[in-house]
């Protein structure tokens, strides 16, 4: 997601034009159905007779609010944002849940105004982007692939999943597993690559990572499996872009990793911001309910991207928000993420026949299901003595670990490594003495938590030697004056470490490169470390793999790190030096 990020695309098409588009698209549409709603099955869940119960006593006004989330903005003070929207609807008991918002005291402020204030009581659930890691970050998605190990997906879920839930968090927005084969699109970070079953394999992983047995265990979070259908095949790498896809391809490449996170259990699925052979995601009626919820027969909910039924107008696929609210809803989004059409238009649908009761309650049922699984009911709140509010030794070490696993050796000539941990050592590029490790969806609440820099990893390992540092070039590669000082240190030294690569936001969400080499002229730091003709080893640091010139031919040694995350530079130090083989 982010599907937390506002989205400038919302500004980018004319109204006379999608006008036009969207009484095609109208046409083009499926009917809202005239049979009832996907069922969630007998009523032979631990929770169906509750679940009916409630449902029971609710108005419609109730069970539209329960398919509404906002997005909390507590960075900007309270009733920033949807803040204030979100404290009124939970004492009127029209909201589902919140995103955004963590921390045990917050989460029970809110949580009290949804239990005790309002007609029902119904609880909240909180969402995060705890995408890899919370306070504790573990290497990139992508670089947990390259592992080739479920047990890394699974190490950065239950430590994520303990954080985050013992401070109010029940909802993690991950695994990402859109299967793409284009490294210029910035969210190949977040997922796992171009090959469906490695995508599979660790979904399911990490899924089973966050959930564990029970969700209403405090160490456990509900998943999401997203996006939903074929994000990674966006044209050109443009984010949010356009997909055709056959439906062989839709089943052989992009579909396998759902699969496999629904048989892991997943409790959630979200929709795609992209359009699926001309329809938005958020209307592609034949993923979210023919396939999802009836050949899959998925009983969990499915929740919309960060304003995503509302950019069906934008797409030109629908006409207005009402339209939005009916497509997105008909074809099977059962909760909106930070906009409100379905909130708002859903009375008058449902007066009109545009969307039927029985669906209505469908997605009532799907998404107070989960709250009872997760146990809000009988415990909604946090433990606010025991909140964990920071990285632990025990954290950390599993991210050392983790990140130890992921690193790629792409080239290791005239036995360059292992360094020897004495003599001397010059750690030069724009970052060696960087804390830019976490990677692009390291949230802001991560950002009181140094990561440990590949200059102090080396220090720390190697303490008899002599070790030095100059920058030589910034991140952005344009600031080139200090390549002559590192060239010098590298022929003062035994061994010379260049760490290079791109910040991390150059990857992520809206984050497209078109030149996928090192940024600027990084590269010229390089090839005048190799012109002084002594040993050295190059450290790449990047959201995606990036392309090599002819530098690679000169350099004896190439390390791809990824974003390794708060443990980075120990990471990348224990593979420097041989502790991790």
């Amino acid at each position: 997601m982010n599907d937390v990020r506002r989205r400038t695309v919302l500004a980018a098409a004319g109204g006379a034009a999608i006008a036009g588009k969207a009484a095609t698209a109208r046409a083009q549409a499926p009917p809202a159905p005239t049979s009832d709603a996907p069922r969630p099955g007998p009523e032979s869940g631990p929770y169906e007779t509750r679940i009916r119960a409630l449902m029971a006593r609710m108005t419609i006004d109730e069970k539209l609010g329960q398919l509404q989330q906002f997005a909390w903005t507590g960075d900007t003070g309270p009733g920033g944002g949807q803040t204030a929207a979100a404290e009124k609807a939970a004492r009127r008991g029209r909201l589902g849940s919140v995103l955004n918002i963590y921390g045990a005291r917050t989460t029970n402020t809110l949580q009290r105004m949804a239990v005790e204030k309002s007609r029902l009581g119904i609880p909240l659930i909180f969402g995060l982007d705890v995408i890899h890691g919370m306070w504790t970050t573990f290497p990139i998605p992508l670089g947990q692939a390259a592992a080739f190990d479920p047990a890394v997906a699974v190490w950065d879920a239950e430590v994520s999943a303990r954080e985050a839930r013992s401070n109010g968090v029940h909802w993690a927005f991950s695994p990402m597993m859109d299967v793409t084969h284009e490294p210029r699109w910035g969210r190949i970070a977040e997922g796992d690559g171009e090959d469906p079953y490695l995508a599979a394999t660790l979904a399911a992983a990490k899924t089973r990572g966050y959930q564990g047995d029970d969700l209403r265990s405090r160490h456990r979070l509900a998943a999401c499996a997203k996006h939903m259908i074929a994000y990674g095949g966006v044209e050109g790498g443009r984010d949010y872009n356009t997909v055709d896809v056959s439906e062989a391809r839709l089943r052989n490449f992009y579909l396998p990793p759902f699969k496999a996170a629904l048989d892991a259990g997943v409790a959630t699925v979200m929709a795609s911001f992209n359009t699926v052979s001309g329809v938005p995601a958020h209307g592609y009626r034949h993923a979210l309910t023919e396939i999802l919820k009836e050949e899959w027969a998925f009983r969990g909910f499915v929740v919309s991207d960060y304003n995503g039924v509302q950019e069906m107008i934008v797409h030109g696929y629908a006409a207005n928000r009402s339209d939005a609210a009916r497509l997105a809803f008909n074809a099977g989004i059962d909760m909106e993420m930070a906009s409100t059409t379905i909130n708002e238009y859903g009375k008058r649908l449902l007066r009109g026949g545009q969307i039927t009761t029985d669906r209505l309650d469908d997605a009532v049922a799907r998404i107070l299901r989960l709250k009872f699984r997760l146990g809000l009911f009988e415990h909604p709140y946090a433990d606010e003595d025991t909140a964990i509010a920071g990285p632990t030794k025990a954290s950390r070490a599993a991210a050392r670990a983790a990140a130890g696993r992921t690193m790629v050796l792409l080239k290791n000539e005239k036995s360059t490594l292992p360094l020897d941990r004495s003599g001397s050592i010059a750690v030069v590029g724009p970052f060696a003495d960087s804390t830019d490790l976490r990677g692009s969806w390291a949230g802001t609440w991560a950002d009181a938590f140094r990561p440990v820099t590949v200059l102090d990893a080396v220090k720390d390992a190697a303490p008899k030697a002599s070790v030095s540092h100059v920058e030589g070039v910034d991140a952005s590669g344009r600031n080139t004056r200090g390549i002559a000082r590192a060239a010098s240190a590298a022929r003062a030294t035994d061994v010379t470490v260049v760490v290079v690569g791109e910040a991390a936001t150059l990857s992520g969400e809206a984050a497209v490169r078109s030149d996928l080499g090192l940024p600027g002229r990084q590269e010229r730091l390089i090839t005048a470390i190799a012109d002084t003709g002594a040993p050295f080893v190059v450290v790449l640091l990047s959201g995606r793999p990036l392309t090599m010139g002819g530098w690679l031919d000169r350099t004896p040694a190439v390390l791809q790190a990824w974003h390794p995350g708060i443990e980075g530079g120990n990471a990348i130090a224990d593979v420097l030096f041989g502790t991790v083989n």
